[in-house]
């Protein structure tokens, strides 16, 4: 074990995107005008471009060396052979173990959706690697939540499925602990089962409100079975499993 520099990182250029009217247009590495400055470099095949969050070439030459530190991981102890590990490869690895489990689909798109919204948010406020992931950016980052879950129920559970990323960067030896996200305190029920009385209420206004709907036969796997019968059964097997109707008919 040593302590050392890690040397992967990639070469990082500072260009320039000119305002209107500048008179150094066309040239995006002019370093007099006080356009905005950016920073872009490769890794693996893909580009990426950050702003600077600056004018000043100066500035945007120490927000270079930063970004340098961040993407070649600062000195800290490591083994030969070591690698930075980008958030965008990083969720990409998590999405693929999770169809190897065979998560349902569904399941996986929430996984996608909700991860994409951090990597974007992170790579906004210029954290690429998954070591730069900080308690501080995931409280900003759950300060977002709001707005695209209004439900506090929902956001408790976006919240498990963000710490289920981390926890796996974690056991991947990729993080050193894993950051700890907000608490979500839960002020609305979750959706009880029915009471008796309501599941009463249901049968009859199934069979008793249209006694001639469900008459009749119909046929499922090659089977013919009694229509009233069947969704019977159904809504028993909804009832108590906890199925939805869409699971529940597949049996």
């Amino acid at each position: 074990m040593e302590v050392h520099r890690m040397s992967t990182a990639p070469i990082i250029t500072i260009f320039v995107r000119h305002s209107e009217g500048c008179k150094y247009k066309g040239d995006e590495f002019a370093r007099r005008c006080q356009c905005r400055k950016h920073l872009r470099w490769s890794q693996n095949g893909t580009q990426y471009r950050r702003q600077a969050g600056t004018r000043s070439w100066s500035e945007a030459e120490q927000a270079k060396r930063d970004l340098e530190d961040q993407l070649s991981g600062k000195p800290v102890e490591t083994k030969p052979g070591d690698n930075v590990h980008y958030l965008r490869e990083s969720i990409d690895l998590f999405l693929q173990d999770k169809q190897v489990q065979s998560v349902t689909a569904g399941v996986l798109g929430k996984y996608t959706r909700e991860l994409a919204r951090l990597q974007t948010y992170c790579e906004t406020h210029g954290a690429f690697v998954i070591s730069g992931v900080t308690r501080e950016l995931l409280t900003g980052f759950c300060g977002t939540w709001e707005t695209a879950y209004p439900s506090s129920y929902t956001r408790s559970k976006v919240r498990e499925r963000v710490r289920g990323f981390l926890r796996y960067c974690y056991e991947a030896q990729w993080l050193p602990r894993i950051p700890a996200l907000p608490k979500i305190n839960v002020d609305e029920p979750p959706t009880m089962p029915l009471t008796d009385e309501e599941y009463k209420q249901l049968l009859d206004a199934l069979f008793v409100a249209n006694p001639r709907r469900w008459d009749g036969k119909t046929s499922t796997q090659g089977i013919t079975v009694d229509r009233r019968a069947w969704l019977h059964a159904l809504i028993q097997l909804m009832r108590w499993s906890g199925l939805s109707i869409q699971d529940a008919v597949t049996l």
